[in-house]
């Protein structure tokens, strides 16, 4: 009988573990695990040089952390890389005044094919997606139809008397545009199509007639919206009765190398006196990063941010942390504070329910940036237990599982934990091991029953972390 081989089998080089976590899995009591731990048995009978497993533990080297390269920057951006280091050159976003948006003449009337139902928006304040918003010259509110990823819908625009237009411009929501619209005008009694957009992703975008046209009615016939999952409507915050191109905001993206998680840091050098404001916007993966984070905790359960963290530069410069809460003005210029990501995209912009409290242009000069790392630091001399095999992704794997692990091991604070009634005050200060830092920030028993357990295999230290949520739940 002819026998095929098998397929390669890894081999595997070392396997450690202190006194403690071998006294675990036999149910005797654990005690302290001695400095050094020795080397496990090996299947090939090679042993790795001392150490040899340290190069694949991803845990920083300290709390403070910075970015490791510029993935991008856009618009009157200079020296960007000068925000890799502390001191010396600084970068400088630039960005001129916008004029004055167009507006329709007074008397104008809007209907929409539908409205969605009024509610209190994701801060918690009370708000209507009414038609009339596209047209009240105020870029914080905007029309929602109500019928769901069912197309299409419609915005018809009626003014006093006959206007001599050569296009226009929709200006829509980040939580998703329209992607194809056409734009029609009443003329001889009927309507007529002047334009036709598709593939459109830009928030601002201008529209330019095929010939003008003059017209007392417009219609804006959407057929298609982005689906960032935030519902898929769709909304539009302004139209203007011009083809208006958009000014590109200055913005710098960086790269942290890895997901971290903490309070990030800006050192400002100086600003322009008129407030300017810059927005933090935080995602794992650059395929999420847009002008707003993939997830906040506004998404979740309420905020102010508007899918981004808000400052106001002063003219003298600051070393901004950004900690949850309101600016100096009261009730503008929101940030949300304890973050988990890779990517931070800074656009000089803000909020137009800021004003006047930041500005969306002006200069800002930024000397660095950097991460206040509030999880656990593991480091080579932390872990109580490791592995080593041939297969160097295999390697890689497990540590990354270990360092995912370490990300959700942090102290239990008020203002950090998503705030659906879920601070504990029996927790608060102590370590604990929560279902994610860019979440709920909450311990749940799911997360112990399997991360923390893995905990006693590689640190001593955040077996704490477990045994306090333990007890609080109990």
């Amino acid at each position: 009988m002819k026998t095929t081989p098998g397929p390669n089998r890894r081999t595997v080089l070392e396997v450690g573990f202190s006194g403690a976590v071998l006294a675990a899995a036999a149910g005797m009591p654990l005690t302290a695990a001695g400095p050094a731990a020795a080397a496990g048995p090996t299947v090939s009978g090679r042993l790795p040089a001392a150490g040899s497993w340290h190069r694949y533990v991803q845990g920083p080297t300290g709390r403070m952390v910075r970015p490791v390269r510029i993935v991008r920057s856009d618009g009157d951006v200079t020296r960007p890389d000068a925000l890799l280091t502390s001191g010396g050159k600084v970068t400088v976003l630039r960005r001129a005044q916008p004029p004055a948006a167009p507006r329709w003449p007074e008397g104008t009337t809007v209907e929409a094919s539908s409205t969605h139902a009024g509610n209190d928006g994701n801060d918690g304040r009370p708000r209507t997606y009414e038609a009339r918003n596209a047209v009240d010259g105020d870029l914080g509110t905007f029309w929602n139809d109500d019928t769901e990823r069912d197309f299409p819908d419609s915005l018809t625009l009626t003014t006093p008397e006959e206007q001599e237009l050569s296009g226009l411009t929709v200006v829509s929501s980040t939580d998703g545009v329209p992607t194809a619209f056409t734009v029609a005008v009443w003329t001889d009694s009927a309507w007529r199509t002047v334009a036709t957009v598709t593939g459109n992703s830009a928030v601002q975008r201008a529209v330019r007639f095929d010939a003008p046209a003059s017209t007392a009615r417009v219609r804006i016939t959407v057929t298609a919206a982005q689906d960032l999952g935030r519902g898929v409507f769709t909304r539009i915050n302004e139209v203007w009765p011009e083809a208006v191109d958009p000014v590109v905001a200055p913005s710098v993206t960086l790269d942290f190398g890895k997901v971290v998680v903490g309070y990030p840091k800006v050192d400002f050098a100086w600003a322009s006196d008129n407030h300017p404001g810059v927005r933090l916007a935080f995602s794992e993966t650059l395929q999420y990063l847009t002008d707003r984070s993939d997830f906040t905790r506004a998404d979740q359960a309420g905020g102010a941010g508007q899918g981004t963290d808000q400052y106001a530069v002063p003219a003298g410069g600051a070393s901004w942390t950004d900690k949850k809460g309101y600016g100096s003005d009261g009730d503008k210029v929101y940030a949300d504070g304890l973050h988990g990501f890779r990517y931070l995209k800074i656009t000089l912009d803000a909020l137009p329910s800021d004003a006047p409290a930041a500005q969306p242009w002006g200069t800002v000069a930024v000397d660095a940036v950097s991460l206040d790392f509030t999880a656990y630091v593991g480091t080579p001399d932390s872990y109580r237990g490791w592995f080593l095999c041939s297969d160097e992704e295999l390697n890689r794997y497990w540590y990354g599982a270990s360092y995912t692990n370490e990300l959700v091991v942090d102290t239990f604070r008020k203002d950090d934990v998503d705030p659906r009634n879920a601070f504990s005050a029996s927790l608060d200060g102590k370590l604990v091991l929560h279902d994610g830092p860019k979440r709920d920030r909450d311990p749940y028993v799911g997360d112990l029953a399997v991360s923390g357990r893995t905990l006693y295999l590689t640190h001593d230290e955040v077996a704490e972390a477990a045994r306090n949520v333990l007890a609080d739940l109990a």
